[in-house]
Order: C-alpha cells, then sequence, then structure tokens
C-alpha cells in the first residue's frame, strides 16, 4: 500500500476466491454479523503495528512510512480501500442476482442495504434499496409488503442522514401497505408505527410519537407478550420521549418496566441491561439526583466492561455520562478527563469521522468553556463541526447544535457578532429542517435573546425570549423546566431593564415550576431563590432578599 502511494503507476488490487465469495453471501443471508466484525476492524487499521520476521526490517519499513505518509494518512487510505473494496464485492453479488427479478433479490438487496447503513455507508445502502423499490415497482407491486420492507429501509436511511420529512413519508407509506396486508394487529405494523415515532421524535412532535409508540406497543404486548424484548423496547421508547417532555418520574417508571424485563429474560450481565442502567441514570441526571445518576451509570459501564471490553462504543457512551454528571458537579477536571476517555476509544473503533466522535469534541468543548479554555473550547467545536458537515451536510440539526456551541464560546469571549451569526446560522438551518415549534428552534430564538442582552438591545432580546417561551409551552406545557428557563430568561432581561416588579414575577414563575418539577435541592432551584432575593434587595426590600 505504501509503495502503491509513493510509486507512480503502482496500484493496489484486492481479489477474492470463489469459495470466500460464496461464505460472503452466505453471511448476508444470516444477517451480515460477520461483514459487521470486518468493517468493526476496518475502522480499527493500525499499520503501525503490522509484524515482520526481522525486527530491524519492520522498524525501517515504519520509520519510513511515517517520515514520507504518516501513519494516520496511510491508515485511512488502507481504510477507504478496504471499505470500497467490500462495496464492490457486495455489489458484485447484487449483480449475480439482479436478473432474477424477483421477491428474493429485492430481500437481498434490502439485507445488503441494511448492513451498509449501520456500517455507515449510507449512499451505498441507499442505492440498493432504490434497486430494491425498481424490482417491487415493476414485479412485485405497490402493495406487496416487500415494497413495504422497502420503503421502511429507504425511511431509515432517510431518518439516519436527517432528512426527517422524507423519512416520515416512507414509514407512512410502508405503514399503509401493512395496514391493508397484514391487518393492524401483525408485529410489522408494530415495527412501522415505531419508525414514525422515532421520526416524530426527532422532529420535536413529542405528543406524536407518544401516540405512536402507545400503538406499536398495544400489538406488541398482543402478538408477542408483555415481556418480550419488542415491547421492552418499545416501553424504552415511551420512557425516552417522556424525559423530553419533562416527565421525568415518568420516564423512570417506564425504565425500570424494561430493566424488570430484561433482567428476567437475558441476566443480569447483558448489555440491554447495562442500557437499561444507563437510561435510568438518565431519568434521575435530569432530576438532580447527581449522585444515584453517577451509581447508575457506573453500574451500565461496569456491565459493558466486563461483556463488551474496554475498547467498545457503548463504554465510551458511559464514559460520555459518566463525565456529564461530573460537569453538572461542577468536577471540570474529572468530566474532562472521562470525555477523553471516551473519545480516544471512539477514535480507536469508529472512523474518524464517526458522528459520535463529533460527540466527544463538542463534550470536551463544553467542559473547556467552563474551565475558561475558550480556545481549546472552539478548537474542539470546530473539529466537531468539521465532522459533522461531512457525514451528515450542511443542513443536518447536529451541524446547528454545533454552530450553536460556538456561538456560545464567542460569546463568552465578548465576540458578540460572531456569536449573533453563528446562532443565526442555526437557527436558519433549523427553520429549514425541523418544525417551527421544534425544541432546537425555541433553543436558538434563546440563544439569539442572550445575546442581544449582552448587547445591550434589551427590547429585542426580550421578543426573543418571548418567542421561546411560547415555543416550549406549546410543545412541552406550562409545567416543564425548560418552560422556567425561559421565564428566567425573561426576569433576567427585565430586571436589565429596570422592570423589578416584571422580573421579580418571572422569576416566581420559574421557581413555581422548578420546585415540584425538580426539588427543593436541584441547583436551578436554587439559582432561582438567588435571582429573587437579588431581584428584592434592588427593590430596596433587604429583609425579603435575605
Amino acid at each position: 500500500m505504501f509503495t502503491a502511494r509513493t510509486v507512480e503507476g503502482c496500484k493496489v488490487d484486492i481479489v477474492m476466491p470463489p469459495k470466500e465469495r460464496q461464505y460472503l453471501e452466505q453471511d448476508v443471508i444470516n444477517d451480515g454479523q460477520g461483514i459487521d466484525a470486518l468493517y468493526e476492524a476496518l475502522g480499527n487499521t493500525q499499520v503501525q503495528n503490522a509484524k515482520s520476521s526481522v525486527e530491524s526490517d519492520r522498524l525501517a519499513i515504519l520509520n519510513k512510512v511515517e517520515s514520507d505518509v504518516g501513519f494516520q494518512a496511510l491508515n485511512n487510505e488502507v481504510n477507504n480501500l478496504l471499505r470500497g473494496w467490500m462495496q464492490g464485492a457486495l455489489a458484485q453479488l447484487v449483480e449475480t442476482r439482479e436478473n432474477t427479478n424477483d421477491e428474493k433479490c429485492v430481500d437481498f438487496c434490502n439485507r445488503i442495504g441494511i448492513i451498509l447503513s449501520k456500517n455507515g455507508e449510507s449512499n451505498a445502502a441507499m442505492k440498493l434499496y432504490e434497486t430494491a423499490l425498481a424490482i417491487c415497482d415493476t414485479v412485485l407491486g405497490e402493495n406487496h409488503i416487500a415494497t413495504a420492507a422497502t420503503y421502511n429501509n429507504i425511511g431509515s436511511v432517510l431518518d439516519l442522514m436527517g432528512d426527517y420529512e422524507g423519512a416520515l413519508a416512507k414509514y407512512e407509506e410502508a405503514l399503509a401497505i401493512n395496514l391493508s396486508a397484514l391487518g393492524k394487529t401483525h408485529p410489522d405494523v408494530a415495527t412501522t408505527f415505531k419508525n414514525i415515532g422515532l421520526v416524530l421524535d426527532k422532529m420535536g412532535d413529542y405528543e406524536g410519537a407518544l401516540a405512536k409508540y402507545k400503538e406499536a406497543l398495544v400489538i406488541q404486548e398482543s402478538a408477542l407478550g408483555k415481556n418480550h424484548p419488542h415491547a421492552a423496547l418499545t416501553y424504552n421508547n415511551i420512557g425516552l420521549v417522556m424525559m423530553k417532555m419533562g416527565n421525568y418520574d415518568g420516564a423512570l417508571t417506564k425504565y425500570k418496566v424494561v430493566l424488570a424485563i430484561r433482567l428476567s429474560a437475558l441476566g443480569k450481565d447483558h448489555p440491554d441491561v447495562a442500557t437499561s442502567h444507563n437510561n435510568i441514570g438518565n431519568g434521575l441526571y435530569a432530576k438532580g439526583e447527581y449522585e444515584w445518576a453517577l451509581s447508575k451509570y457506573k453500574e451500565a459501564l461496569a456491565i459493558r466492561l466486563s461483556v463488551l471490553g474496554k475498547n467498545h462504543h457503548d463504554v465510551a457512551s458511559s464514559y460520555n455520562n459518566i463525565g456529564n454528571v461530573l460537569y453538572a458537579k461542577g468536577d471540570y477536571e474529572c468530566a474532562l478527563y472521562k470525555y477523553k476517555e471516551a473519545l480516544a476509544i471512539e477514535e480507536a473503533v469508529l472512523k474518524k469521522i464517526h458522528p459520535d466522535v463529533a460527540r466527544s469534541y463538542n463534550n470536551i468543548g463544553l467542559v473547556m468553556m467552563k474551565m475558561q479554555d475558550h480556545e481549546g473550547a472552539l478548537s474542539n467545536h470546530k473539529k466537531a463541526l468539521a465532522i459533522r458537515l461531512s457525514t451528515l451536510g450542511k443542513n443536518h440539526p447536529s451541524v446547528a447544535t454545533t454552530n450553536n456551541n460556538i456561538g456560545c464560546v464567542l460569546q463568552e469571549i465578548n465576540d458578540c457578532e460572531g456569536a449573533l451569526s453563528n446562532y443565526q446560522e442555526a437557527l436558519a438551518i433549523q427553520l429549514s429542517v425541523l418544525d417551527k415549534d421544534h425544541p432546537d428552534v425555541a433553543s436558538s430564538y434563546n440563544n439569539i435573546g442572550l445575546v442581544m442582552q449582552n448587547m445591550g438591545d434589551y427590547d429585542e432580546a426580550l421578543l426573543k425570549f418571548e418567542v421561546c417561551l411560547g415555543i416550549l409551552v406549546d410543545l412541552l406545557g406550562k409545567d416543564h423546566p425548560d418552560v422556567a428557563t425561559a421565564c428566567g430568561n425573561i426576569g433576567s432581561v427585565l430586571w436589565s431593564k429596570g422592570d423589578f416588579e416584571g422580573a421579580l414575577s418571572s422569576y416566581k414563575e420559574a421557581l413555581e415550576i422548578r420546585l415540584p418539577a425538580l426539588g427543593k435541592n436541584h441547583p436551578d432551584v436554587t439559582t432561582t431563590y438567588n435571582n429573587i432575593g437579588s431581584v428584592l434587595y434592588s427593590m430596596g426590600d433587604y429583609n425579603g432578599a435575605c
């Protein structure tokens, strides 16, 4: 490979023996576990670990590679070459079956597409799904269950690419076919309801998502039983959306149901049990119960380390979650250490430009900003942005999130114009791909309000905060903790304007929401009491302030 890169006219070809092609085809039929393992290995290409019978030769070659090309560049080229070869080998398998133009060919295309999609090859997967759909249209008909399966798969890729409207349309086409062909109580109908719920969740339509998950659950419990893993997964999804709606106690109840099912069916050391401990930790974290959350995250980590090994992606996720708790507790040094542990694993087992690598850069950027390392924070957020632009495209919601984070750093260093530009860019992306009442849209209006308040434009800041509040109340209800945050921001800008009565009213609204939702010991409740005290002090009510 090194020679091919450095010598003109030299190239590398990869050839598969005919017998191996049969094994590859059989692996596709058996759900592609062998191919998944190969893709995982590709993500960990390390030419610097190459072996040689003569140690001096090995060292000489490695020194030459490092000085002329660099290990990272050569690792990337080897990785890309092998991934390209794998795509080509799978495409050849499809070509040998395309002449049959039947349901088996559709199934084969869909199977390969699923394998490619879960290994980060979304565009290649989409081409195969389109091939399958063309056969469905011409041979099987638009109402065939294979057509529905293909629409579901196309929807899943569009979902990954951030095209939620497109994904929703495909899922609804699949649902119509399945309802007609299979009836409303078939498990495949439940799967499609679940898929629709997932995309509605991402679009911020939490009520709609919850309704679809509940429809899926009714079917699954009837057709498969209350303790079936699919039912557990739907309970889990219901918990996730309840979390976003601010119903943390409801979410925890669902997560505990899932944990009980999984403990009974899988045993205490199964990775899915670790996921349940992790989700319970998320619920406790949201409630501000950081010590209990940390305990649950550590339970999840212990299982994952024991079963999956220290270099697994889920282990990295656990380190990120532990980092989040430490971040919330103000232990920024330890949080940074955990985020870096997560990043090291992800860079070893995933592609360098994987979205989860971007997430870890994002977390490192957030904690560096808290540590006043603004240069480091900006650098890490820009790395996250580069990865997300490359993997997700410029109009993806995650790109908007990164623009918002960059804006926060710029605002922190008093580059208000730069911050405003990034916030407005984020809002433009969100308005183009999300509903105008999405919580991320509300967040961008909030950020724009904050920077305008810093710039002294209190009237415009107040307008943005009120837009944010209106979205959140409509979406989440008046008792959600995020609504309390919006009330607090309105209180802050009214205080800046000298409207102490208005500020006091807004802070009291925030407190009335936070006390029952979060409990009296939550840090946000403490902050609200401090704000009320400060306003009372400004009004001359020194006894009330104390």
